[in-house]
């Protein structure tokens, strides 16, 4: 009967950590969308801005920025103006930084940070060091109920010995 809760227990406790294991981690939308814009408001000049490295966790320092919120993460974009460069702006004479995708030259690129939803990856080895630390915490519980099971069984027998006579010399 006894045995018989341990697998109880690690059966539940395998289906918890399978249900808990999806990925279905909920991701931010993109804070550079297209917003529906007013007709009477007077289009502006918004910029154009790609992703360009990968989602990664923010550094401490940074923590509080809005483009750290809500999972204390940020990515990297490449900005540039919506419209072209006319042929009299100061900076079409300057060469262009990088190459896009396509290999044309970009000109006018602004580096900027944006919020990014959650690091699968992170995510997942955060999950599997709480699954790792429950089961160690487990472990010596289970390991203490054992020790401590014996102790009460040992001393119950000698208590039982003690009151039949088993052992006892008589003089």
């Amino acid at each position: 009967m006894h045995a018989s809760w341990h697998w109880f227990f690690f059966i539940l406790s395998i289906f918890f950590a399978l249900a808990v294991a999806q990925d279905n981690l909920e991701t931010v939308p993109n804070p550079f969308g297209d917003t529906p814009s007013t007709p009477a408001a007077p289009k502006t000049e918004q910029p154009v801005c790609t992703p360009y490295g990968r989602c990664e966790p923010c550094p401490d320092d940074a923590l509080k920025e809005p483009f750290c919120q809500p999972f204390g993460n940020r990515q990297l974009m490449h900005c540039t103006s919506s419209s072209p460069l006319s042929p009299s702006s100061p900076s079409a004479d300057t060469p262009p930084t990088e190459l896009d995708k396509s290999g044309n030259p970009v000109t006018g690129l602004v580096p900027a940070w944006a919020s990014c939803g959650r690091i699968p990856a992170r995510e997942r080895a955060d999950f599997w060091e709480f699954v790792g630390c429950n089961a160690f915490i487990a472990a010596c519980a289970l390991g203490a109920v054992i020790v401590r099971g014996r102790k009460i069984s040992a001393m119950a027998t000698r208590e039982l010995a003690a009151r039949i006579g088993v052992g006892v010399r008589a003089v």
